[in-house]
């Protein structure tokens, strides 16, 4: 699988920042002040800029309060021609069936363009929202049955049936075939032993940490040896997810990081910290910082790993995750912050640092996908 690096498609604007304070702690898109609802416009200019800037994917992410993600992913696809967009979709909002159709009609439209990432929740007070009132072990259970839907009505020839404990259908099938095959790309998170193995039953990708070189191997080897265990024979791709902080240097970045930090202490409140919300099965006991994993901002955010360095620094570190079996890279955070007019917000003047580092990412990806063929036909 050739590398992916990817965006995050913000749904509405930041409120104005109202000292430099705000407009730092509005840097990394922690959604600390961002506006309700969601604004069209912004969601235009984001995938655009995220296209010319480079990204090869964009991921529109769930909640129960914020707007809906198959019509806001089909508005990007409609005003995009290169980005591909990825769906989160979280299991028991809408019946399998449906949402196959639905996935299958928008990657249709777009020529296939569109990824789907699915999920157990975010929690049970965002599940509650939504009328979801389920234990954690029964929304596993239930998700096995909704992928066995899932996946057959995107693949299935001819009508089928399905009788579960949580979904029952009769003669179904989709007159609509995806134009990726077998189907969009699937992805699925999840540190848990119960997410794991959902991941590799039926996910094509699975996410893992980014924070150390040595978090990620750990995430990989769990998740190789579980399909070894499961009798998985097809291979699995890897997602690692961060936040990154850029500057010229390794020091401006690493000051710029430490100013973003005690900007969002200052609008959020350090005593309001965070767990490793993110891969808490893998980093709840490390402390340290580094080699570019800025913890502080995680525990501050809850809101995924932060990866500080210059554009040099943190392609070489990761291009090693990409090494490891990483093909996906998430670079959140910068470009993700607009006006309610679609104006693009870079307090800190890093935007053309971002477009050399993908710039990078995919150079070195590209020498290390031939050294890798030589190498095989050696």
């Amino acid at each position: 699988m050739p590398i992916d690096i990817r965006s995050r498609i913000p749904a509405a604007s930041t409120q104005p920042a109202t000292g430099e304070d705000q407009a730092l702690a509005n840097y990394l898109d922690f959604y600390l002040n961002r506006r309700r609802g969601f604004e069209p416009e912004v969601i235009v200019r984001a995938a655009r800029d995220q296209e010319l800037l480079g990204f090869d994917s964009s991921l529109f992410p769930q909640y129960a309060t914020r707007a809906a993600v198959w019509p806001v992913v089909g508005w990007a696809l409609a005003h995009t021609t290169r980005l591909k967009l990825v769906a989160a979709h979280r299991i028991g909002v809408q019946e399998p069936a449906i949402a196959a159709r639905t996935l299958a009609t928008l990657d249709r439209l777009s020529d296939g363009r569109i990824n789907v990432h699915v999920l157990q929740g975010r929690g049970d007070e965002d599940l509650q929202r939504d009328g979801v009132f389920i234990s954690k072990e029964e929304g596993y259970e239930r998700s096995h049955e909704y992928l066995d839907i899932f996946v057959n009505t995107l693949t299935a020839t001819e009508p089928f049936s399905y009788h579960g404990k949580h979904y029952r259908i009769e003669e179904s099938r989709s007159d609509v075939r995806p134009v990726q095959a077998p189907y969009p790309l699937l992805s699925i998170p999840g540190t848990s032993d119960q997410g794991v193995e959902l991941a590799v039953r039926y996910a094509d990708v699975h996410t893992v940490p980014t924070a150390t070189p040595e978090l990620a191997a750990q995430g990989i080897a769990r998740t190789r040896a579980a399909a070894e265990r499961l009798g998985r024979t097809r291979p699995i791709g890897f997602w690692g997810d961060a936040n990154i902080v850029l500057a010229e240097t390794d020091d401006k970045a690493w000051e710029l990081a430490h100013r973003i930090g005690d900007a969002v202490a200052a609008v959020k409140g350090e005593a309001q910290e965070h767990q490793y919300v993110h891969g808490d099965a893998y980093a709840r006991d490390v402390t340290n910082e580094g080699p570019v994993w800025y913890a502080r901002l995680n525990r501050l955010s809850g809101h995924g790993y932060t990866l500080v360095g210059s554009p040099a620094t943190l392609a070489n570190y990761l291009l090693g995750l990409y090494r490891l079996g990483i093909n996906i890279i998430t670079l959140g955070g910068i470009g993700q912050a607009y006006t309610k007019d679609g104006v693009l917000l870079d307090p800190a003047g890093e935007h053309g640092l971002l477009r050399q580092l993908i710039a990078l990412l995919h150079e070195g990806a590209l020498a290390i996908d031939q050294e890798q063929d030589l190498r095989a036909a050696a």
